[in-house]
């Protein structure tokens, strides 16, 4: 435990300061920190809420990397806000940050219950294209009509089944996520 009780903030605040403003390596060693921290069971709750607060700071430009840390937490209010920024981004970057922890997580089986039914609907109802169906590993809704929707996580906790051509899934090095 760490004393004062500010202290992981504190510290999920300096990582994500500089998490954003890095490159190459110093980049890559702060988003595994980052990462790690999330998957702490005393850190996890302080850095889920640092990040949410640098996204929604309309006087900061980092929105993508800290809405996209949240893929490795399957902790409610992680899930939570994604869902939030899925079914209401605040902006292009909000969305395309929301899908990108969203891809990860529903491949790791994050949402559960009430999450993963609005999941469900809401990939059910609209007709991804561009960007975002790229990042859901799927082709573009060419016709309006009923979606199939995803099939819920396991019990045995191994990844959810895809619907048809949601596309392979992701290797376990996190492809995309480390670039040089």
């Amino acid at each position: 435990m760490l004393h004062p009780s500010g202290l992981w903030r504190e510290i999920g605040e300096k990582l994500l300061a500089d998490l954003v403003v890095n490159e190459g390596t110093g980049w890559l060693q702060r988003q595994e920190a980052a990462s790690r921290l999330l998957e702490h069971p005393a850190a996890g709750p302080h850095l889920i809420e640092a990040c949410v607060d640098l996204v929604e700071d309309p006087h900061r430009p980092a929105v993508i990397e800290p809405l996209s840390l949240l893929d490795v937490t399957a902790d409610p209010v992680a899930n939570a806000y994604v869902l939030k920024q899925l079914e209401s981004p605040d902006s292009d970057r909000h969305h395309q940050g929301a899908l990108l922890a969203a891809v990860r997580k529903i491949e790791n089986g994050h949402f559960r219950g009430d999450q993963w039914e609005r999941l469900s609907l809401l990939l059910g109802q609209t007709g991804a294209s561009g960007e975002a169906a790229r990042l859901l590993g799927r082709p573009p809704a060419r016709t309006p009509g009923k979606r199939k929707r995803p099939s819920p996580p396991r019990d045995d906790g191994s990844p959810p089944r895809r619907p048809p051509g949601w596309g392979a899934p992701a290797s376990p090095t996190r492809p995309g996520r480390c670039r040089p």
